[in-house]
């Protein structure tokens, strides 16, 4: 056993002396094949033979690490390279998360762009960092900042960010991108004042933290959201560009001293003319491209109102403005033009209902071009009195004259008691102060009803009085001489109209009618009306 043990140690002393044998040196491992691609490719001199990282090689390189689209999705063995100025590892979609790079303490440009990131590592040992730049991924926090005093340009737009952390030690941030996040809030912005460039668009919030310490700002562009009012930019001298397009701006500050201004872009929002004409005091307004078009001041809303009451729309801006002309539409047509921001109705109808818009114009030179369309004002107008259906009964059911009706005043659903009340024949007016009264005819009658503040409305047609169909004549025109006919006594003319409203004959009366038609035939058993002079009505039944 010694014997062949020797053997076998002075075989490989000899193949090593050959130079047959070679062993490499063995350093870190790439959990990822990508990423080793990429450093053979472009670093070889930290990839021993073997392929695993030269760790000693990794901490001299210098210079910027750049590798953009290598589809890598895990870039562990990067924290080795700390001595490197500049790390941007970007278009890699598969890339979630990143290995701890405290030890890059070298770096002054870390730019994460366009991967599908999800967190960050942390980043309080970066304190020479000057531009983080991780757009486009899905990141939810953004770990502090507090370290990063020489940071001048965070890009962090598209992400999830909901928060922010404090900006506080940022003194030096030039430029600051937050646009298209999920963020709730904002942090103070007091202590950017060597901010010049600003963007946040598309954020689910109302305001933005103040920027009056920003006093170097050139650039302010925070489009589609949902302000209501431009940032306190107090001392923002500097401002040359207003980007707020597509906005609920509802108030615009005086940009009459912002000599620097050569761009205003406040389009689609819910300005007035009393918020733009300040700033057409600017000396150089003409030179700016100045964009207001697409405004909707006010707000959208309606009224309800009663008929014969007063009733006021009011735009609510502009009040008392001078040189504003209005120019009403009620549900698409003109209207009106008026002077003042209001629609005056002294007694309101039914038929002022509808949807009221309005275009408003300014005589004033430098705003002579614009048109404000302020949101629509929907003006519902209900009678005064109203009944959905109108209740009454009979209340004599002998067949007599005159017929006693009892109106049920509770079927009002509008209106203030006690009411009083008109019923026109062709002949008068009769008028009740109680809902009992009494009619001396059958017949379709209109009432007018008064309430106790003077309102009054008609119901056309909705008094169909008529007596118990047990007092309605019967005749049998079949010859045997007994009840062959019906005889109408009254003086005038008669019309005969069956159950479906059609004619059936005319008679000159007093006249006997033999149940026949105007052509001669039998007319058929039922139930026929006959209008006496188009006021008097009897019902009469025939059977044959």
């Amino acid at each position: 056993m010694k014997r062949n043990s020797l053997h076998i140690v002075l075989i490989v002393l000899l193949l090593l002396l050959q130079g047959r044998l070679c062993i490499a040196a063995t350093g870190y491992v790439f959990p990822d094949a990508n990423f080793k691609a990429y450093l053979l490719a472009n670093r070889p001199s930290v990839i021993y033979p073997d392929g695993s990282l030269n760790i000693t090689a990794a901490n001299a390189a210098t210079g910027p690490f750049k590798c953009y689209n290598q589809n890598i999705s895990n870039l562990d063995g990067i924290q080795y390279f700390t001595n490197i100025s500049t790390l941007e590892v970007k278009y890699n979609p598969n890339l979630h998360s990143l290995p701890n790079i405290d030890g890059l303490t070298s770096i002054t440009t870390l730019g994460l762009d366009s991967n599908d990131l999800t967190s960050l590592p942390n980043l309080s040992t970066l304190v020479n960092l000057q531009v983080l730049s991780f757009h486009h991924n899905r990141v939810v926090v953004l770990p502090s900042i507090s370290n990063l005093s020489q940071l001048k340009v965070l890009f962090a737009q598209s992400n999830q960010l909901t928060a922010l952390p404090s900006l506080s030690a940022q003194v030096n941030l030039d430029k600051l991108f937050i646009s298209d996040n999920p963020l709730t809030a904002i942090p103070s912005m007091s202590s950017l004042v060597k901010l010049t460039y600003f963007s946040a668009h598309r954020l689910p919030l109302t305001s933005l933290p103040s920027l009056t310490n920003c006093v170097l700002l050139e650039y302010l562009v925070c489009s589609e959201n949902q302000m209501i009012a431009v940032p306190n930019i107090t001392n923002c001298a500097q401002l040359k560009e207003l980007w707020m397009p597509e906005c609920k701006l509802n108030t615009l500050p005086d940009l009459s001293s912002y000599t620097q201004l050569h761009t205003v872009n406040v389009s689609i929002s819910e300005l007035s003319f009393e918020d733009l004409l300040p700033s057409t005091l600017n000396p150089g307004f003409n030179l700016i491209d100045f964009n207001f078009t697409g405004q909707q001041p006010g707000t959208a809303g309606s009224i309800n109102v009663l008929t014969t009451n007063a009733v006021v729309i009011d735009l609510g801006f502009d009040n008392a403005l001078p040189n504003n002309i209005y120019t009403w539409y009620k549900d698409g047509v003109f209207f009106t033009t008026t002077t003042i921001n209001k629609l005056n109705f002294a007694s309101v109808s039914l038929n002022d209902g509808g949807i009221y818009t309005c275009n408003v114009t300014n005589t004033t030179p430098s705003v002579a071009g614009i048109t404000l369309t302020a949101r629509p004002i929907t003006l519902r107008v209900s009678p005064c009195i109203a009944s959905n259906n109108l209740y009454y009964s009979i209340e004599n059911t002998a067949c007599t004259y005159p017929i006693v009706v009892a109106l049920d005043e509770s079927s009002f659903n509008a209106g203030t008691g006690p009411f009083t009340y008109k019923i026109a024949t062709k002949k008068d007016t009769l008028a009740f102060n109680t809902p009992t009264f009494s009619l001396s005819k059958e017949g379709v009658f209109d009432i007018l009803v008064k309430d106790a503040t003077g309102c009054e409305v008609t119901f056309e047609s909705k008094l169909k009085i008529e007596r118990n169909s047990e007092c309605d004549p019967v005749f049998y025109p079949n010859g045997d001489g007994v009840a062959d006919s019906y005889y109408i006594e009254s003086t005038g003319t008669a019309q005969i109209y069956n159950r479906m409203g059609e004619l059936v004959k005319e008679l000159t009366v007093p006249a006997y009618w033999d149940g026949s038609t105007k052509k001669g035939q039998d007319a058929p058993s039922g139930l026929y009306v006959i209008v006496v002079n188009k006021d008097l009505t009897i019902r009469v039944t025939l059977l044959r």
